[in-house]
């Protein structure tokens, strides 16, 4: 499913105060786009157990291309403005995982019903900035756990217990040493180095029909 997101494109204008030294102007006009292509498949296997549960066998394959250009215009010189190459983006990359898992459900009754689950999905992403023909590996296994609880009090109400573990990658441009000063009181330059979070979700729930 290709999917092309519209372009972004803003002025920033500031002035900073340098200590005693002077004040440091900007300008710059930035145009900003990416376009990307997903394909994704998913295959699912359920398998009663006993009377009272099930096993359900899950695989995920899904991979994605993205192509990103940034372009950074300085307009100090409003007369004469001109484009600075050191800000300038223009990289691809693609993101490829296969997820893994597996889950029981147990329900003993109309009432209650439980259910734990794991996967497990390598992940790798690749890409490459153009301008350096540089190329850029991230390799990772994701963990995910996950569990369930939801009792049925009446027809009319219900409570449920939800958790969910899970890993936010980084983004290519989070790893690839770019540097983004969008915000000059904030430079961001990526990290090769950076490693995924893992985050824990837990919610709850009760519903009551009236």
């Amino acid at each position: 499913s290709p999917t092309t997101s519209t372009p972004s494109s803003f002025s920033i204008s500031n002035d900073i105060v340098l200590d005693s030294i002077g004040i440091y102007r900007q300008n710059q006009y930035i145009d900003h786009k990416n376009s990307s292509n997903t394909q994704k498949a998913v295959i699912t296997f359920i398998e009663p157990f006993f009377s009272h549960s099930l096993f359900e066998f899950k695989y995920e394959f899904d991979i994605t291309g993205i192509h990103t250009t940034r372009s950074v215009e300085d307009r100090i010189d409003a007369m004469s403005p001109s484009y600075i190459d050191s800000l300038r983006v223009d990289y691809d990359y693609y993101f490829r995982s296969n997820k893994t898992g597996v889950t029981y459900q147990y329900t003993p009754d109309k009432r209650l019903r439980l259910n734990i689950g794991f996967s497990v999905q390598p992940v790798v992403m690749k890409g490459n900035l153009l301008k350096d023909d540089q190329n850029y590996t991230y390799e990772n296994i994701n963990l995910i756990p996950t569990a369930l609880f939801k009792y049925q009090f009446s027809k009319e109400m219900d409570w449920q217990i939800d958790y969910r573990g899970g890993n936010n990658q980084p983004q290519f441009y989070q790893i690839a040493p770019v540097v983004d000063n969008t915000n000059s009181r904030h430079i961001i330059t990526g990290n090769p180095e950076l490693k995924a979070e893992f985050a824990h979700q837990i919610s709850t729930t009760i519903r009551k029909t009236i």
